[in-house]
């Protein structure tokens, strides 16, 4: 899945065969609202660029909100729906052969979209950067960092990982603030980890590529620290969903 890279991403299986494919087709439906809440968005662009940030390909969703869409084989991707809305951006590796989005993947943020955002994370000492007379970049950020347990169902109602932390480096190889918020889902000025929500923000992000680095501390888990790619586009959203998997323990 796209978004999911911390998206997890989206991974497609690796395949067989010679030669090595240059490129791969990424289909799946869009829509106007997150994790399942929203339509099918047609009309919409698509456009994806690689690793370096070039540009790859690009298309238009279909009446009934599909799309077909080649994306890089075997290698990381940033994914962006564009339209009359702020430019929302995901992250995904795909194997070697096709592969489908994702469930409710990709979406897009609306301006009111963000601006509860914003009001949510109020007490965030950046919540108001980049907006008319804030200095700051114009993007924002927002996430949810989920735990995945062995034979568990993997949907959007995978729980929370309420003792990870996460830093978000920006293109210039800043830190950027994180927002977070406590486990009544109040914003806090300050906080180690991402709490009973699992969730965090950052507004004011300069265009450009970010890592997020999502560590997990829990002495009945063992999961590892991991570390996600994504693309800041101005004045737009970028989705993070980490998904941690828990790889051993008791």
């Amino acid at each position: 899945m796209i978004g999911m890279i911390g998206m997890i991403g989206m991974i497609g299986l690796s395949g067989c065969g010679d030669p090595y494919p240059e490129e791969v087709n990424m289909v799946g439906y869009a829509y106007d609202a997150p994790y399942l809440t929203g339509e099918i968005a047609p009309g919409e662009t698509l456009r994806v660029k690689d690793l370096s940030g070039a540009a790859f390909s690009e298309t238009v969703t279909g009446q009934d909100g599909s799309f077909t869409l080649p994306v890089p084989a075997g290698d990381p991707f940033f994914f962006f729906v564009e339209g009359a809305h702020p430019t929302t951006a995901f992250s995904g590796t795909a194997g070697l052969i096709d592969l489908y989005a994702g469930e409710g993947l990709p979406w897009f943020a609306t301006d009111a979209f963000i601006a509860a955002l914003r009001e949510e994370f109020v007490n965030c000492p950046t919540a108001l950067a980049g907006t008319d007379g804030v200095p700051g970049g114009t993007a924002v950020v927002a996430g949810e960092v989920r735990l995945y347990m062995p034979a568990a169902p993997y949907t959007w109602e995978m729980p929370p990982a309420p003792t990870a932390s996460v830093e978000l480096m920006g293109s210039d190889g800043e830190a950027v603030t994180i927002c977070l918020l406590d486990d009544e889902g109040v914003s806090v000025e300050y906080s180690d980890v991402v709490g009973s929500t699992g969730r965090f923000a950052a507004f004011g992000v300069p265009e450009g590529p970010l890592v997020l680095g999502v560590t997990y501390q829990d002495s009945d888990l063992n999961i590892d620290a991991d570390q996600y790619r994504g693309y800041a586009p101005e004045g737009g959203l970028v989705s993070f969903y980490p998904i941690l998997v828990q790889n051993g323990g008791d």
